[in-house]
């Protein structure tokens, strides 16, 4: 589960493109507010760079990824390369 205060990184998904923010893919920021209430369970980012003109969006969960997740999936695909 997503925290407040956590560093993430904007992953696309047919949620985001719905959005029209797929072009935040990729970008990393820092989860200010959870919302798992809302309809669309998201959180709001605030954004390591501006983009149309804010640096805060709300987000949905399926587009947001932990940076420490996605490190630790890296260094298992590593070891998974290596030893298999």
């Amino acid at each position: 589960m997503i925290k407040e205060g956590e560093e993430v990184i904007i992953v696309d998904s047919p949620m985001l493109e719905e959005m029209k923010l797929s072009a935040i893919a990729g970008l990393r920021g820092i989860v200010s507010k959870v919302n798992i209430a809302n309809k669309t369970p998201g959180a709001f980012v605030h954004l390591n760079i501006r983009y149309m003109g804010s640096n805060d969006w709300y987000i949905p969960l399926i587009s947001i990824q932990n940076l420490r997740q996605q490190e630790n999936q890296r260094k298992q695909n590593i070891i998974n390369q290596t030893f298999l």
